[in-house]
C-alpha cells in the first residue's frame, strides 16, 4: 500500500503557483480539490494536486490553448 503525502497550504501554493487566497476561491466555486481535515488542521492529496496540475489546459507560446 503506498503511502498519501500530506500537503500544508504553502506547499500546495507552491506547486500550483496560486496564492492562498485564490485556491480558497477556486474551492468556493468547486473548481479545485478540496482538503482533508485532521482535527483542526487541513491538509491536501498530493495525488489530487497532482491531478488538479495534470488537467490543467496546455497555453501555447502565442497564448492560444492546445
Amino acid at each position: 500500500m503506498k503511502t498519501e503525502r500530506l500537503l500544508r497550504i504553502k506547499d500546495v501554493c507552491h506547486q500550483t503557483g496560486f496564492c492562498r487566497s485564490h485556491i480558497y476561491n477556486l474551492i468556493g466555486k468547486g473548481t479545485f480539490p478540496r482538503p482533508v481535515g485532521l482535527g483542526r488542521a487541513r491538509r491536501w492529496r498530493q495525488s489530487d494536486i497532482d491531478l488538479f496540475i495534470s488537467n490543467l489546459p496546455v497555453v501555447s507560446v502565442d497564448g492560444g490553448l492546445k
